[in-house]
């Protein structure tokens, strides 16, 4: 994928964002990726060297594809973007009737050489010149009982729109394979990491959906796939020569991304550069890239509803358009609000001052009873004062009994006794709940569980259904 990409920057074949595939097949021709058969056959023997180099490194995301696809003896498969019919011929190895659609046709022409030097196959496999946004043109509807696309995503237009495609060409029940990057998950170990960490944003900027593999998941099931599967495969590349790392770095300072003007920047990349290649001589160079691959179903007995895509993106407009209204004088909400707003806030300080008041009122309250709370004693003596102060005479307030507190005093033998029987109990409550809990909690030895499992450890898959 790495080496896919680094010539893909070579050879300047980034197209512009405004300009459909359709657009570009019909402009003029520019060596590419896109359109391999405008390089001269020196340029096509590299990147043909690259594809055969690619299929080597890949072939962990190969083999979880072909895994998930499953494609089975008579069944016919379509393989778009097919390349040099790799792994159109596993399929074809496996029974099923397999299509390869490509741009090229001189990458179609190495295919079938492919074909013809395979020993002792007779594979049923065709392959035909042809671009993904034509396929329904190409084959029509519910053709096929499998469709499959590595690495494709990630340059074409509109990836939703190829996946819907995709949806269409495939039978009723049908599955959908796609393999494509996450180039934020792509790392370098290297010591200088600043320098590290602008590389690896060169390679995302470098592509024009860096992101798809990541999104893959989230696209199908918005577009009405079911039955979804997803696995996450890291790739992981130790040799920064083979793997484009080395090349793709040198073409970002031919490009002047890299490295700007001063001579001092241009030396960090060559040091960069020397690093990385030591590192790879002392067996300690890595660098990794994280593929996501996606399987959905075509709805066997219903058709495919699409739901709202998730991306945000409307809102984004509406919430811009909101912005240009306010700025555009736009000021009677904002005056209502404001007025809305100092309302609330009078209406909350007079709330405040009122319960403030209110707690005031009532200390004032419980000081009062307080002080009213007047003990017989105190009674007693203020009726013979105003007793005797006054003529008339002031009835005798009533005697209150006098008031006892009987504490029952506690010996030695009883305070041992009330010590056992409090003991006794403790000991019946906790072996009451011991024995309750005795199923809640049982708690097996590490070495016992160890044994028990037979020493193997269930991780959680990757896979997801």
């Amino acid at each position: 994928m790495i080496t896919l990409l680094l010539t893909f920057l070579v050879l300047h074949a980034h197209p512009t964002p405004t300009q459909s595939l359709r657009q570009r097949h019909h402009t003029t021709s520019i060596c590419s990726w896109s359109d391999l058969d405008a390089c001269d056959a020196k340029t096509r023997d590299q990147m043909f060297s690259v594809l055969h180099r690619d299929s080597t490194m890949f072939q962990s995301v190969a083999q979880n594809s072909l895994d998930m696809l499953k494609p089975k003896r008579g069944e016919t498969i379509l393989d778009v973007g097919c390349g040099l019919g790799i792994d159109a011929m596993k399929f074809a190895g496996m029974g099923a009737k397999t299509t390869g659609v490509d741009a090229s046709q001189r990458i179609l022409q190495k295919a079938w050489s492919n074909v013809a030097t395979s020993i002792g196959k007779n594979l049923a496999i065709t392959f035909k010149r042809g671009r993904e946004e034509n396929l329904i043109e190409m084959f029509g509807d519910g053709s096929f009982d499998g469709v499959y696309a590595s690495r494709l995503l990630e340059h074409v237009e509109d990836p939703r729109a190829t996946l819907r495609r995709f949806g269409r060409v495939v039978r009723r029940g049908g599955r959908v394979v796609v393999a494509e990057p996450d180039w934020a998950t792509m790392t370098i170990d290297h010591p200088n990491k600043e320098m590290t960490n602008k590389i690896l944003k060169l390679f995302q900027n470098s592509v024009r959906h860096p992101f798809v593999g990541r999104e893959l998941r989230r696209t199908m099931r918005e577009l009405g796939y079911n039955r979804m599967t997803m696995r996450a495969v890291p790739v992981v590349f130790v040799d920064p020569i083979s793997s484009g790392l080395i090349d793709g770095i040198e073409t970002f300072v031919q490009q002047g991304l890299l490295g700007g003007s001063r001579n001092e920047e241009k030396e960090d990349v060559e040091r960069y550069i020397d690093t990385c290649k030591k590192l790879k001589k002392e067996s300690g160079f890595t660098s990794s890239l994280t593929m996501y691959v996606v399987m959905g179903s075509r709805p066997k007995d219903t058709t495919m509803v699409e739901l709202p895509p998730l991306d945000g993106g409307a809102s984004r407009r509406k919430k811009e358009k909101e912005e240009e209204e306010e700025e555009e004088g736009d000021n009677d909400w904002s005056k209502d609000k404001e007025e809305e707003m100092n309302h609330y806030e009078l209406v909350t300080e007079e709330k405040m001052h009122n319960e403030e008041k209110k707690k005031e009122e009532e200390k004032k309250e419980e000081e009062k009873e307080e002080e009213e709370k007047i003990s017989p004693q105190r009674m007693k003596k203020d009726a013979e004062k105003l007793r005797a102060a006054n003529n008339d005479g002031v009835p005798p307030l009533p005697m209150l009994p006098p008031t006892e507190t009987n504490i029952a005093r506690m010996t030695s033998s009883s305070a041992a006794r009330d010590v056992a029987k409090e003991k006794k109990e403790t000991e019946k409550s906790e072996k009451k709940s011991t024995i309750e809990g005795v199923n809640d909690f049982q708690f097996v030895p590490l070495k016992q569980r160890d044994h028990d499992q037979e020493g193997v450890v269930q991780l959680p898959a990757w896979e997801e259904e």
